[in-house]
């Protein structure tokens, strides 16, 4: 079970708001939120000056080799023998990071509309999600695919920017991650920190984000609308990754209630473990083979 500090919210909190989601991943996590802001939000839209226009494009290619290196390095930390997922998520964007398709835009936007490259990648990340979006069939695979365009720009917008947004995370205690969405790559980040649980405003249970949750064991509520509206870093949040629900500022009660559902969530987890290894025969003596 996984649980930080509990002590008393402000007097003015919000307290047992009980917001409903997607239950992506699976376990109960009680602990203190922290907040994310939206990286788009903060990225700065100059333009710039004829003369720094091939500055600004090699910024852009060292960001590109920047964000390469991180993502390799969370794909090494994550790497576990016989769990394919984390792994291949991440190479997918790895591969992005090097379309064409994302940089040549980049480019043109830099050379012919004299934008800074933290605005030209924004810029034409959000022209390629919209070819996704304008498709007559849009369905939950081509908005994931947006989804994973809008990651991949805005990993390269926070290596251009530098430190101020590029470590958005600041753990001193076991933490429940708030954000409007976050990535496979910072949700793969999270396995080496103090992380709890996640909760996200957006997302599906099929998301790579979710995915990847699942595959790292994060207990998480994808889906939670409103979740930067009624949260508050500090406040004490119940995370239950099965029922799909957030417990903002709970009772004494309640919390008692989540520790002892994640108590036995993780004992059967660990029953599960330990019998994977069984022969795989029926009750009556026969040999089977399980595929999936």
């Amino acid at each position: 079970m996984a649980g930080g500090s509990t002590r008393p919210p402000p007097d003015s909190a919000v307290r047992g708001l009980v917001l409903g989601g997607i239950a992506a991943s699976s376990g109960v996590a009680v602990g203190r939120a922290l907040v994310l802001g939206n990286v788009r939000a903060n990225v700065r839209r100059r333009s710039i000056e004829v003369s720094r226009v091939e500055e600004e494009i090699v910024r852009l290619y060292q960001a590109v080799d920047r964000a390469r290196t991180s993502i390799v390095e969370v794909s090494a930390s994550v790497r576990t023998p016989g769990v394919v997922e984390p792994s291949a998520i991440l190479d997918a964007y790895l591969a992005m990071l090097s379309d064409p398709m994302l940089l040549t835009r980049v480019e043109e936007r830099i050379r012919k509309e004299l934008k800074c490259a933290e605005w030209a990648v924004l810029t034409a990340a959000d022209e390629i999600a919209q070819m996704f979006t304008n498709s007559e069939h849009v369905d939950g695979y081509l908005l994931e695919r947006r989804h994973d365009i809008e990651f991949v720009s805005e990993r390269i917008a926070r290596e251009l920017m530098g430190a101020e947004v590029l470590s958005p995370f600041s753990f001193t205690e076991p933490t429940v991650i708030i954000a409007h969405d976050l990535s496979p790559a910072d949700t793969a980040a999270m396995a080496k920190d103090p992380v709890l649980a996640f909760v996200t405003e957006v997302g599906t249970k099929t998301s790579h984000t979710a995915i990847m949750a699942r595959a790292l064991e994060i207990p998480a509520v994808v889906g939670a609308t409103d979740a930067l509206a009624l949260i508050r870093s500090g406040d004490v949040i119940v995370v239950d990754g099965r029922r799909g629900e957030v417990i903002v500022n709970p009772n004494e009660v309640a919390i008692e209630e989540a520790r002892t559902r994640a108590e036995r969530h993780y004992a059967f987890a660990r029953d599960l473990l330990a019998a994977r290894n069984e022969p795989q025969v029926t009750l009556d003596g026969t040999p089977i083979v399980l595929k999936a």
